[in-house]
């Protein structure tokens, strides 16, 4: 494979060859064209549309013979390797500050690249890392293309990256993105796309908090916008938005009533507004090995304040706080701390 990429590249580099006498906006056209036949997506009313461009006038087929150099190099290359030779000419076309020999430059390096199996600088294929963290750990990421991960307590993600796509996998947990412009990849940017059991969330140019539930994926979108994919097509979330998601059922609802700031927790925070004692101690749960227990009816007291995560006496302190603002009593019974209502409290008072 090495040596037919090298072949290939010196025998056959159409940067090399003359530009034919053609006018711009009809070379433009036929490399559109190579893009799309080749993209491993054309249809065969795409294929009956070219030939009819091609028909239309005499330049449109001389053109369209100059880009057969072109064609060749990527017939040459195997079929998901095509793919990244063609997405490499468009992005090359799509950028108006560069020449046309320019252009076909960038594909005949994609052919050898990938024709190679490698990328420039030896790269991988694809490359792969896991990130976790530990039970009250918050982790700060960052990323070759630009990325900024936040990952919170109890999380493992997979970070993928081909010369196609960035994936993120989350297998468990929370974490805030900010996607990188991934302005330094050699192919142009990639798409950033976020999967998890329940969910798959493509990232345009934004920031964007996700969390695995059991059932359930939790998005919230912070900046930009995020696309979730259904069976059904695509819907496009924006700033403010948060959303539950399960693919798998086709099930999506959007969360109009916030009871705590989903991000607050990248500030090693909790901001409860009216939550519920008992989904307040769940939150807690996910921080600290001493778990909290709600007894009886005290689970619906409502709790609202900035509660703070770090530190070794942060859950005795939060805890102090709802004693001394709700009619409960906190308890230690073994390994945990069990809130209940006082027994003199009126049953319907916060």
């Amino acid at each position: 494979m090495i040596g037919k990429g090298a072949i290939l590249h010196a025998k056959n580099d159409p940067s090399q060859a003359p530009l034919p006498e053609v006018p711009i906006h009809i070379l433009d056209q036929a490399i559109a064209w190579a893009v799309k036949l080749h993209s491993g997506m054309a249809k065969q009313t795409d294929k009956e549309a070219c030939a009819a461009w091609r028909a239309l006038e005499p330049l449109h087929e001389k053109a369209w013979q100059y880009i057969q150099t072109v064609d060749q190099q990527l017939e040459a290359i195997p079929g998901d390797a095509r793919q990244v030779a063609c997405l490499t000419l468009d992005n090359a076309f799509r950028n108006r500050g560069t020449s046309r020999r320019q252009v076909l430059k960038h594909v005949t390096l994609a052919a050898v690249a990938v024709g190679t199996g490698l990328l420039i600088g030896q790269t991988p294929w694809q490359q792969r890392k896991t990130f976790a963290t530990d039970m009250g750990i918050r982790r700060s990421i960052h990323l070759h293309d630009g990325s900024r991960l936040l990952l919170n307590s109890s999380t493992r993600i997979d970070v993928i990256f081909s010369p196609l796509r960035r994936t993120i996998r989350l297998e468990r947990g929370e974490v805030f993105i900010e996607t990188g412009t991934d302005s330094k990849f050699i192919f142009g940017r990639r798409g950033f796309w976020l999967e998890t059991g329940h969910a798959r969330l493509e990232a345009i140019g934004t920031q964007f908090n996700v969390r695995e539930e059991i059932n359930q994926t939790r998005l919230h979108v912070v900046e930009g916008a995020v696309a979730v994919q259904l069976a059904a097509g695509r819907l496009i979330f924006r700033p403010d938005d948060t959303v539950l998601i399960d693919t798998a059922r086709n099930s999506l609802s959007r969360v109009d009533r916030q009871d705590h700031d989903p991000t607050a927790w990248t500030q090693g925070i909790i901001v409860a507004r009216r939550m519920s004692l008992a989904d307040f101690a769940a939150q807690l749960n996910r921080y600290h090995e001493v778990k909290v227990r709600i007894a009886g009816d005290a689970s619906d007291l409502c709790v609202s304040g900035v509660f703070q995560l770090d530190g070794p006496a942060a859950l005795k302190r939060t805890l102090n706080a709802l004693a001394s603002s709700l009619a409960v009593e906190v308890n230690r019974e073994g390994d945990s701390f069990v809130v209940k209502r006082c027994s003199d409290s009126n049953p319907s008072g916060h």
